[in-house]
Formats: C-alpha cells, sequence, structure tokens
C-alpha cells in the first residue's frame, strides 16, 4: 500500500490573528484608543483579506475562528455575524473577561465554539471561570452538548474539562528553554512533571543528570521511543522539538483514558500552535512525527496573521497546493 503524504495526514485549522492584531496595535493603550484602531481602514482590510482567504480555502480547514475584539463581546459579535452573512461558518469565541449573556447566546446558536483568555490569566484564577462554563455545557451526566476549542489551552488544566479540541504552542517554547514537559498517569491521575535537559540549567531542579537512576532509565525509554537518546536531546533544539510534540500527543492520549471510565466522548484532540506548517522547521517536526508514527494524524493551527494561507509568494503557493487540496 501506498505511503499517504504528509499533506493528506495534517488536519489544518485557522486562528483569526486577533490576539496578535490586539498586541501589535492595542496593547498597553487606553480603551479608547483600542476601540479606535478596529474602526480603522487598516483593520477594515485585514478583514477582508481574512474573509476572501476563507472563502478561497474553508473547505480545506477543519475549522477556522472568528476575527473577534478583544474586551469588546459587543462589536466581536457584530463581526461574527457579518462574517456569516458573507457566507462563511467561523467558530464564535467566548472570552473569560466577558459577560455570561454572551455565553448563552453562542449556546443557543451554536454547536462548536472557543473559549478564551487563559493567555495572561493565572490558572488558579481561570478554573472558576472553566467550572462555570461547562457547567452549563455539560448535562447531568457531565456530557458536553456542544463543541468546545480551548484556546492555549494544555497542561494540567486542559484535563479538568471535556474540551473536544485544544491548542497550545508550549510544545514549541518546552523545546526551545530546554526542558520537556512528561505526561503521567499518578493513581489515576495525570499529572505533568518537568524534566530539564540543556547543560546551561545543568544546576536546576528536574535536571536528567540529578535524576535518580530509576528514573533516568524511564526517560530514557521514552526518548527512545521517540527516536532519540538523551545526549540528542540535550544539544539539539530540532530533536526536543519532535520530542516534545510526540509527548503532547501523548498527553491527550492519557487525558482521554482518565475520561473514558466518566463518560464517552471523542475528544481533547490536540492542535500544535505557532504556525507548524508556515515554519520550515516546525514543518519538518510535523513531518518527523508522522513519519515515525508517533501520532496518526496532526491537527496543526496557523495563524492568519503570519500564514502561509495569507500571504501571496511562491513559497506560499506551493504550501498551499500542498496542504490546501
Amino acid at each position: 500500500m501506498a505511503k499517504k503524504s504528509v499533506g493528506t495526514r495534517v488536519v489544518m485549522c485557522l486562528d483569526s490573528g486577533a490576539f496578535s492584531l490586539y498586541q501589535k496595535h492595542c496593547a498597553g493603550k487606553p480603551l479608547s484608543l483600542q476601540q479606535q484602531f478596529y474602526k480603522s481602514k487598516e483593520f477594515k482590510t485585514y478583514l477582508e483579506h481574512y474573509i476572501a482567504s476563507l472563502h478561497k480555502y474553508k473547505d480545506s480547514l477543519k475549522m477556522y475562528v472568528t476575527l473577534d475584539v478583544i474586551r469588546n463581546p459587543d462589536a466581536t459579535w457584530e463581526l461574527l455575524q457579518y462574517m456569516e452573512s458573507c457566507g462563511l461558518k467561523p467558530l464564535p469565541v467566548f472570552h473569560a473577561r466577558s459577560d455570561a449573556k454572551w455565553l448563552f447566546k453562542i449556546l443557543d446558536k451554536y454547536e462548536y465554539f472557543c473559549v478564551g483568555g487563559l493567555a495572561g490569566k493565572e490558572k488558579f484564577d481561570y478554573i472558576p471561570f472553566g467550572d462555570y462554563v461547562f457547567k452549563q455545557i455539560c448535562d447531568k451526566n457531565g456530557e458536553p452538548r456542544v463543541k468546545v476549542h480551548g484556546l492555549a489551552m494544555t497542561g494540567t488544566l486542559a484535563a479538568r474539562w471535556p474540551w473536544y479540541s485544544m491548542d497550545s504552542i508550549t510544545w514549541r517554547y518546552n523545546a526551545a528553554v530546554g526542558h520537556l514537559s512528561i505526561p503521567m498517569l499518578h493513581r489515576g491521575k495525570f499529572v505533568i512533571e518537568r524534566v530539564v535537559l540543556t547543560d546551561r540549567r545543568a544546576s536546576e531542579a528536574g535536571h536528567y543528570l540529578s535524576s535518580p537512576v530509576v528514573v533516568q532509565k524511564y526517560l530514557d525509554g521514552l526518548f527512545k521511543s521517540c527516536g532519540y537518546t538523551y545526549e540528542q536531546l540535550r544539544e539539539g533544539h530540532q530533536a526536543r522539538s519532535v520530542v516534545s510534540a510526540a509527548l503532547f500527543v501523548r498527553m491527550c492520549e492519557m487525558i482521554r483514558e482518565v475520561w473514558r471510565s466518566k463518560i464517552e466522548f471523542d475528544g481533547w484532540n490536540l492542535v500544535l500552535a505557532g504556525d507548524p506548517i508556515s515554519n520550515a522547521q516546525h514543518r519538518k517536526v510535523v513531518t518527523e512525527v508522522l513519519d515515525k508514527k508517533l501520532a496518526e494524524q496532526m491537527w496543526v493551527l496557523e495563524t492568519f496573521w503570519t500564514s502561509f494561507i495569507g500571504k501571496d509568494s511562491p513559497k506560499a503557493e506551493s504550501l498551499k497546493k500542498l496542504y490546501l487540496k
């Protein structure tokens, strides 16, 4: 049987780039000046470019997120309605700081939506919000009545609620700074342990070299299952990225196992964020994870702000032919 190409094993998702726009044009400015940007010609041009690109590639996307106005749910709702009037079906976004009425408006109309607001928010602050949201979403048996995508949602918080899908850029950050997150099941509970790998961080707690021999042997077996040794991971950023991505896939598998005794739910689909296709190095990571069969399929999240989907160039066109069919 012929081997499937990487492009056929990659599930493409698209973020609007709203947070990147906010960081560039609005962060740190008074609210009045922030809202002026969203009325500007530059923002309207970006919106129309996003809409045009979605019309061209929407059939190749698993899901795509509405362009939202951060800290302005009224304007966000208007944008959502406008995009729908253009013949699109973007996922709505409910943010942590928004009034609950917007959650109920979404639940009345949509079967799949995003929950955001974790960025810049402490986990212990986010937990009461998440508990409330999923109390409204789930039935008396704890099964979600709709699909929910967690924006920037991984780690132990991901195991607390029944997400359908969730994206994270942490896999890339971990590899860059020299450590890995090791998902584990301890007495039926999902936990994450950090192992530090690089020489420059050798004095830190949790370093591989200071771990007990039994732990090192466990880690060696884990690394070997991904095709690498500790020595290779200690020195190689790219190698750490492959193992980090594979461990995040394994994390979701473990979370499903924990929840399987509670509900029947096909959730916790991991979406690798950070433009894993537009960035050549990250694209190699996705290819290696799939070629080594560390994952059967990879969901990836491109951001329209920086993605090949929103660009016109020979490089972008070649990626479109491979991944947007």
